[in-house]
């Protein structure tokens, strides 16, 4: 079966500048509390942690370089139960390559 025989009809990611530059707008404007509730990770996310975490999304991720990635692979939209769902599909490898569903979220 080749791609465009694959159920479902094709998806592409893309983010509107836009929605990435208030994104942007509000890492910028991030606030962090003083201190926080525990010394690690039981507590919530810890402080230093966030901060090099915003620091990089605003510094070194590329969002554009990561869509295209993404969108190498093959997206559909395909219709469960009268659900759309989201799939990426790939071929696996081998002589008897074993199908592999991985989910995430609800439904």
């Amino acid at each position: 079966m080749t791609a465009a025989e694959w159920p479902g009809r094709p998806f592409q990611v893309d983010v509107a500048q836009d929605v990435l530059d208030d994104l942007r707008e509000r890492l910028l404007r991030t606030r962090f509390p003083q201190e926080q509730a525990g010394p690690d990770w039981a507590t919530g996310t810890p402080l230093r942690y966030a901060g090099r975490l915003r620091d990089h999304w605003l510094t070194e991720f590329d969002w554009r370089e990561w869509e295209r990635k993404i969108n190498a692979l093959d997206h559909r939209i395909v219709t469960v139960r009268g659900i759309d769902i989201h799939v990426v599909l790939k071929r696996g490898s081998g002589k008897q390559p074993l199908p592999l569903l991985m989910t995430n979220g609800w439904p």
